[in-house]
């Protein structure tokens, strides 16, 4: 089951225009992401006509390295991305020219989950423990500020990364505990060795967490072509309003892009996916940067950025 679900979040994705007069008349744009929960604002865009009102189609491709999208927008081999906020925060240290556009969600969609031979009752018996974690997501910050909000360093902890797909075997190995995304971590809870200890809502009010997840344009398009990159944003406010005001429809968005990949989910599972990001926020304010000035401390405490970066320089 858990190859299953990776495996359908993992593949490619057109976002084609319904409805449309003539695909001569309607401008071509590239989109890129690493997972398709993060997709759903593109989906919904898509399917409920607000990329088309705009006189968009949008191709859309599933790439697991972050790495490779970005060297994609740097290069102008795609117009836009959705990434985790350390994707954009590790881009910025490096120096990469690429800009944030938008904010695409925000809040944490982590679950902490703990093996029941560890003997942890909360957080601060994290301390010692060994945690297993997926490369290339926001848990590492989220994980890092949770620590922190205990007086925990990461150098008290033994992290070892996970590949999607093997995170299962972690308590299998011995991990202690594991933190990961909702729908990956719902998938470890069915393993008999498995317990909750924090949900996202749980982490996000111990943390005080936002991670607003940018959707991310090439320079490319910035600099040639501002006037689809201001149609995009529109299309994409009107989708996250969409969510907001029908998170049911687009739960059922959801269950049919799966269903089309050969996976099924029930409808509960699919609208607790859909619910646990936020769609409200579309400026990165005072209080969403002084958040991912944060989440880039916890980055230089992992050791994957060496320096804090000059965030409101890649906003658009």
């Amino acid at each position: 089951m858990f190859k299953m679900i990776l495996l359908a979040f993992s593949l490619a994705l057109n976002f084609c225009a319904v409805n449309v007069v003539s695909a001569q008349t309607f401008k071509v744009v590239r989109i890129t992401y690493a997972s398709s929960w993060d997709a759903v604002p593109a989906i919904v865009a898509a399917e409920r006509g607000f990329l088309a009102t705009e006189g968009i189609y949008m191709s859309g491709a599933a790439v697991s390295s972050h790495k490779a999208i970005i060297n994609s927008l740097a290069s102008g081999a795609t117009d836009f991305a959705v990434l985790p906020q350390t994707a954009l925060l590790q881009a910025a240290a490096a120096n990469a020219k690429i800009k944030a556009v938008a904010i695409n969600n925000w809040g944490s969609a982590h679950l902490l989950v703990v093996n029941k031979n560890s003997a942890i009752e909360n957080t601060l018996d994290l301390k010692g423990k060994s945690i297993a974690l997926i490369p290339d997501t926001d848990a590492i910050v989220v994980l890092a500020r949770l620590l922190n909000a205990n007086d925990i360093d990461l150098s008290d902890v033994t992290l070892k990364y996970y590949e999607p797909g093997s995170l299962g075997r972690a308590f299998g190995d011995g991990m202690d505990a594991a933190i990961a995304e909702q729908p990956i971590g719902d998938l470890l809870l069915e393993q008999n060795d498995a317990q909750l200890l924090l949900n996202a809502s749980e982490i996000s009010d111990a943390i005080g967490y936002i991670g607003a997840q940018p959707l991310i344009a090439s320079p490319h398009i910035l600099a040639n072509d501002e006037d689809t990159v201001a149609a995009v944003k529109r299309a994409w406010s009107a989708a996250k309003a969409h969510i907001m005001a029908d998170p049911d429809d687009a739960a059922r968005l959801l269950r049919i892009f799966l269903h089309r990949r050969g996976i099924t989910i029930d409808a509960d599972q699919s609208v607790e996916w859909i619910r646990m990001q936020h769609y409200d926020l579309d400026v990165w304010d005072k209080n969403v940067l002084t958040d991912a000035y944060y989440n880039a401390w916890a980055l230089t405490q992992a050791n994957l950025i060496k320096e804090t970066p000059q965030i409101d320089q890649y906003l658009y």
